[in-house]
């Protein structure tokens, strides 16, 4: 009899159709072992309110896995809110740099590479190629930013931060990436410094391994120092990168209201409790949560609190255990703040 070899299956290619509602949808990939759909809702949740733009609904309408896990489907309740969270692409998360797409992009590059693109991978750090642009002039509309990025070549995506109370303002950064990843460094030779009245942009890439870096070094500053008043302009940390960076030091948001604060008998149970929490995730140093003065006037980073950490890995821990838990009734939202504008008293930073 002759031999009959088993043909491999074939491959079947991806379908935009397959994605209803699509331009309100992201796919995830790359994602940690033994992920859950909570944990991805949390992620989510947790980064649109440390922007300033979490709705007060859920702004995940649904989540469904495929392929035994391979992959996530998120549709969001808005097309603004699926676009801000495209921002977390080739984000260090759980020790895997997670790969978000557009269900377009993840269909081509899913048919390009046959179905590779759903293999796990750290991903090298070196290859990102997604580009940070801040200190954007108010009077520049997202139509002239596109143009000005899209100038020097073909971008693959282009999302522009938008004030969460006035979309027709944005607040001043953007990402974007060229489909062309040679382009990259030559983009940020020509755009970073452009000037456009008494304002510069800031221009660089928006891994954590970027060339800006707090200062090492910061001056003592004076009792009647304001936001920043202390860090030279051109060594300031770009916004919102800093909340992404690991450091010792974490801040919550959204847990304390100023008049939480008055009082010295429940600030000091506030404080204790958060210091109980925190020494679960390992030792703790030193925590600050700002009071309004006696008088009640409110300045700075009142309704916020600091904890740093004896190790980054106690932060990591604290950072995304503690984010998504609740507080007298809120929501609380955990980010990396840099550890050395804690240590200098300099807690504005935003």
């Amino acid at each position: 009899y002759a031999r009959v070899e088993n043909e491999p299956p074939k491959f079947k290619k991806k379908d935009i159709k397959e994605f209803k509602n699509y331009n309100c949808k992201l796919v995830l990939t790359n994602l940690p072992p033994r992920v859950k759909t909570k944990d991805i809702e949390e992620l989510f949740n947790t980064y649109l309110t440390t922007l300033g733009e979490a709705p007060k609904r859920n702004p995940i309408y649904s989540m469904k896995d495929y392929d035994n896990g391979s992959y996530y489907v998120v549709e969001f309740r808005s097309r603004q809110e699926s676009k801000t969270c495209l921002a977390l692409d080739k984000t260090d998360w759980q020790g895997y740099k997670i790969r978000v797409w557009t269900p377009r992009r993840f269909c081509d590059e899913y048919n390009q590479t046959e179905g590779k693109v759903l293999l796990q991978s750290t991903y090298d750090v070196s290859a990102d190629h997604q580009i940070y642009m801040g200190s954007i002039p108010s009077n520049l509309d997202e139509t002239r930013i596109k143009e000005i990025c899209g100038a020097l070549g073909t971008l693959r995506s282009f999302n522009l931060f938008k004030d969460p109370d006035n979309p027709l303002k944005h607040r001043g950064f953007a990402f974007f990436e060229y489909v062309d990843e040679k382009l990259t460094d030559r983009a940020i030779k020509a755009l970073d410094g452009l000037e456009f009245g008494d304002k510069k942009l800031r221009v660089q890439r928006a891994t954590k391994d970027s060339k800006v870096r707090a200062p090492k070094q910061i001056a003592a500053p004076p009792s009647s120092a304001g936001f920043l008043n202390n860090v030279p302009p051109g060594k300031r940390i770009p916004i919102p990168g800093f909340s992404m960076i690991p450091s010792r030091v974490v801040q919550f948001l959204n847990m304390l209201t100023p008049q939480d604060l008055m009082d010295d008998e429940e600030f000091e149970g506030i404080r204790s409790d958060l210091l109980q929490a925190c020494n679960y995730f390992g030792e703790a140093l030193e925590i600050k949560i700002p009071r309004p003065n006696p008088e009640g006037t409110i300045k700075g980073a009142v309704g916020k609190a600091f904890v740093k950490f004896s190790h980054v890995v106690s932060a990591k821990q604290a950072r995304f255990r503690l984010s998504g838990r609740r507080f007298n009734r809120r929501l609380v939202v955990a980010s990396f703040y840099p550890e050395e504008y804690f240590d200098q008293d300099e807690l504005n930073l935003r």
